[in-house]
């Protein structure tokens, strides 16, 4: 390092080094920060020594970082190596001799830290059996052995020398004690950031260093003096240097978060994201569940309307359950059915009696928190059920577009405004034989199965009351949410399985 190419080589590994962590971490935190937004538990922020190649897919793979640190590390130790030997004359052997530089062997033994800490990083990604937390100790030990190294490297050496080389250990020692911070704060951001502008002044005073010392020109103005007023103003410079990195770091996680901002806006103002197909701008999560719903009240439904007091009354009759309709904000229960003019009059006298003992039965069931109303009402048009159909299979199925039926006349009277959403059908199919018991029986659930969905669909009313004060920026969002509760359920029906085989 005695020239000044000796000085901008280290310099420029430290630079550019901070730079790409300084772009990293900002994307990194942008991310983590809107994430938090939705789910605060489930993103927390945790300090790396070392990150991904964003333009590289396969950089989750390969610690592509490690290997440039420790490629750039054998670079400097070849270059110290090589330009180390000497072959001067010696006075006491009267005779010229082969000699190697001390300062080569303290500069080689500086990028051998380093380029060890790039190692264990390597050991780390590779699940190798290491302690926790290894990768943030060797760093820490990288720094210290700079340190140690610079903090001896001055002894008889002019004064500016000294000087520039003290200010140099104390940027590495700001360096140790923000990467031992790191280590005990692994969730704090500003650790990170402290560590990246060490290294960052590091590199830079590396340039300061080779320009005050050897300035390629011989002009004597470029000469510094150990005089009282240049010593001032390399510490100045120094306090300049320092400041002018923070005010960097600050301006390069704006850029970025702007740059991410409008990029995620335009992202999310696709026209597949804020345009929905008629009738499909429901509450996705709500209708999930409400689909999920739907089973569980069929069941209770026909098994209610098929024995007791219910069905000795509808016993012969053409009776037949088609639809149930329930908005997501759960204020009522709509029960639909059918049967033929001459009994529609009987039937509907019947249900008002008979109505009361199956509200009653649901709300003995427990099946939600607080029981909405239950309204019977004729359905008038049964020969469209194949629509209707279409509409269910379609939503069960979650996709975010609907395929226009055949049907071109469409029912009025299965919404509800945008907060109506159909649930399954609920008739009978004529077709069904005694061989599908089976089926049936697999959808008479427990009360206590039945009470914790419900519970669960309950929530609905909140979720949708929150949803609607999104704006379409945040789509994608929600798309992501819905993923969430996807896994929920899944995972809900698997216990259920596994409760009734025991």
């Amino acid at each position: 390092m005695g020239t000044l190419l000796g000085h901008i080589v280290p310099g420029t590994f430290f630079t550019i080094f901070a730079v790409w962590w300084g772009f990293c971490i900002a994307i990194k935190h942008y991310h983590l920060r809107n994430r938090t937004r939705k789910s605060p538990k489930s993103h927390i922020y945790l300090s790396t020594t070392t990150f991904t190649c964003l333009c590289c897919p396969s950089s989750d793979k390969i610690p592509i970082e490690s290997y440039v640190k420790i490629f750039c590390a054998i670079i400097g130790m070849l270059g110290e190596f090589f330009t180390g030997f000497t072959h001067l004359y010696n006075d006491t052997l009267k005779r010229k001799t082969w000699g190697f530089g001390e300062n080569n062997a303290q500069h080689i033994t500086m990028f051998l830290g380093f380029g060890l800490a790039s190692l264990f990083e390597i050991f780390v990604h590779l699940k190798y059996s290491l302690p926790d937390g290894i990768d943030f100790l060797v760093n820490i030990l990288a720094y210290g052995i700079q340190g140690f190294l610079f903090h001896f490297h001055l002894h008889g050496r002019n004064e500016i020398d000294i000087h520039v080389h003290t200010l140099l250990v104390y940027a590495i020692s700001f360096c140790v004690f923000a990467a031992i911070w790191e280590y005990n704060r692994p969730n704090q951001i500003l650790a990170t950031y402290a560590r990246i502008a060490g290294t960052f002044l590091q590199g830079v005073w590396f340039y300061a260093i080779g320009f005050i010392l050897y300035f390629p020109s011989n002009d004597a103005y470029w000469i510094w003096s150990p005089s009282h007023g240049h010593m001032l103003l390399i510490t100045v410079i120094f306090i300049w240097i320092a400041l002018a990195i923070c005010i960097f770091l600050f301006l390069q996680s704006t850029i970025i978060w702007t740059t991410e901002h409008k990029e995620y806006f335009s992202q999310s103002t696709d026209e597949s994201i804020i345009k929905r197909p008629k009738h499909t701008s429901y509450d996705h999560i709500g209708q999930k569940r409400a689909l999920h719903l739907s089973k569980i009240l069929r069941a209770f439904l026909i098994d209610r309307i098929g024995s007791g007091e219910i069905g000795d009354i509808l016993a012969g009759k053409n009776f037949e359950l088609t639809n149930i309709i329930i908005p997501v904000d759960l204020n009522r229960i709509e029960i639909l059915w059918w049967s033929s003019e001459q009994e529609a009059p009987i039937i509907e006298d019947l249900l008002k009696s008979a109505g009361e003992e199956l509200k009653t039965a649901i709300r003995y069931a427990q099946l939600l928190p607080n029981l909405p109303p239950v309204i019977f009402k004729r359905d008038n048009a049964p020969a469209k059920r194949d629509h209707i159909n279409h509409l269910l299979d379609t939503a069960d199925m979650g996709s975010s577009e609907i395929v226009t039926p055949p049907v071109v006349t469409e029912r009025n009277d299965l919404y509800d405004s945008d907060r109506t959403v159909i649930l399954r059908k609920l008739s009978i199919d004529e077709n069904k034989t005694m061989n599908n018991e089976d089926e049936i029986d697999a959808n008479q659930l427990s009360v206590e199965q039945l009470q914790r969905r419900m519970k669960a669909f309950a929530l609905t009313k909140r979720m949708k009351r929150v949803q609607e004060q999104r704006s379409a920026v945040y789509g994608l969002m929600a798309i992501e949410k819905e993923k969430q509760n996807q896994e929920h359920f899944a995972l809900h029906e698997t216990i259920d399985t596994e409760l009734e085989r025991k």
